[in-house]
């Protein structure tokens, strides 16, 4: 549990490639596993005289210099309330925002922009089947296999391609025909997009919210700016193991590797999941009982110590 290996057989993501290989960005980090700062290089293949200075951001844990290469990459202040459930309820930031509801099994059940535009989500287990709007008009039906296969809006119906770390890359009509592409980086940052039609499952199939800018992960909202849950994990962590303490942490800074489900435990992303062996993540299923909801997990606390390794 904790979206963390059961071992630090592995490292944190410290550089990765975009743009086929033309770009590069490099990830540092303090003792406490938090991404400081992300500096992006551009590459130039055809005139290696012409190097480009890279481009830096400091984030909400690095020391802000006097380099001018160095910019804020967060602007503003976002505000974010929690029930007691530790749920968000409510983000605030500049002139828009949402709020949120949840059902009894802790999964996010409406959504209301600051436009008053309401979305209901109605699941089969923990996944999102059907979408209706404040009227309770359906305004979109979602179909699965092994993920999100095809979403029908009005009429038309798209279908999902995926890459191998379960990120949505394109979507196409019913001819066949790609109508979007997304294409993101380590952390789920959208680097580029095209077409018209705005989906809201996106980086490893999570849901993303336009009005808040964060993924929703069913038990916690993640911030691919910052590569950060905004709540604390459940897991509490293991003294012999520092990274561990870190409960905000998101994929043990292993996003190729790793993506989370949940919010709550990390699955290699090659499918497998996990298990107590060095570079997996630590399987819910030793600790978690049976017929417990993913998004309640945090309501059995008593469950989530780890097991032994």
């Amino acid at each position: 549990m904790g979206n963390r290996p059961a071992s630090r057989a592995t490292s944190p993501l410290m550089q990765a490639s975009l743009s086929g290989e033309t770009e590069r960005v490099d990830y540092t980090y303090d003792n406490n596993g938090n991404m400081i700062s992300k500096s992006t290089e551009e590459r130039k293949k055809t005139d290696p005289m012409n190097l480009p200075e890279p481009t830096f951001g400091i984030f909400v844990y690095g020391q802000v210099t006097d380099n001018p290469r160095i910019v804020t990459v967060l602007e503003g202040v976002a505000r974010y309330e929690y029930d007691v459930f530790n749920q968000l309820i409510r983000v605030s930031m500049g002139n828009g925002g949402a709020s949120y509801q949840y059902n009894g099994e802790g999964l996010r059940v409406r959504k209301t922009g600051s436009d008053g535009e309401t979305t209901n989500y109605m699941y089969e287990y923990d996944k999102v089947v059907l979408e209706t709007d404040g009227n309770g008009k359906q305004t979109a039906r979602n179909l699965y296999g092994l993920n999100l296969a095809t979403r029908t809006v009005g009429t038309a119906t798209y279908s999902y391609l995926y890459n191998g770390h379960a990120d949505v890359t394109s979507l196409t009509d019913a001819s066949g025909v790609v109508q979007s592409t997304y294409y993101y980086d380590a952390f789920g940052n959208i680097v580029s997009q095209t077409g018209t039609i705005n989906s809201p499952f996106r980086y490893a199939g999570y849901q993303y919210d336009d009005e808040s800018d964060l993924y929703y992960l069913n038990a916690r909202y993640y911030d691919p700016k910052i590569a950060r849950f905004l709540s604390e994990d459940t897991y509490a962590g293991k003294a012999e193991d520092p990274l561990s303490l870190n409960r905000y942490m998101y994929v043990n800074n292993e996003p190729v590797m790793y993506y989370d489900p949940t919010g709550h435990w990390c699955q290699s992303s090659k499918g497998s999941h996990a298990g107590s062996t060095p570079d997996k993540c630590t399987d819910p299923n030793d600790f978690i009982p049976d017929g417990v909801s993913p998004a309640r997990w945090s309501h059995v606390s008593f469950f989530t110590s780890p097991p032994a390794v």
